[in-house]
Parts: structure tokens; C-alpha cells; sequence
């Protein structure tokens, strides 16, 4: 039996490391001189795969 990642054992753990990730894309933009983005937005991007 082959391992699976830790988003891939239910949807509500996809759901948290999709949440961890954007946590943490938040903290680099904070701590970073130049902000990435000039606008945040709630909405995901088109290209986003989102199990649910």
C-alpha cells in the first residue's frame, strides 16, 4: 500500500492544508518588504482544483 499525502486522506484534511497554506502565504506577505498582491480577494483562483 502506497502512502498518500496528508490532503489526500479526506476532504477535511484537504481543506486544512489548503487553509494552512494560505495562512502561511499571508505571514510571508507581512513579513516581506514589497507586497505580492495589490488586492486580496476571498474568491479562488480559476486554476484552483478544490475537492469538496
Amino acid at each position: 500500500m502506497e502512502r498518500k499525502l496528508f490532503c489526500e486522506i479526506s476532504p477535511f484534511t484537504y481543506r486544512l492544508s489548503m487553509e494552512k497554506e494560505i495562512l502561511k502565504r499571508h505571514i510571508q506577505d507581512m513579513v516581506q518588504k514589497t507586497q505580492f498582491a495589490k488586492e486580496r480577494t476571498k474568491d479562488c483562483s480559476p486554476s484552483m482544483n478544490i475537492r469538496e
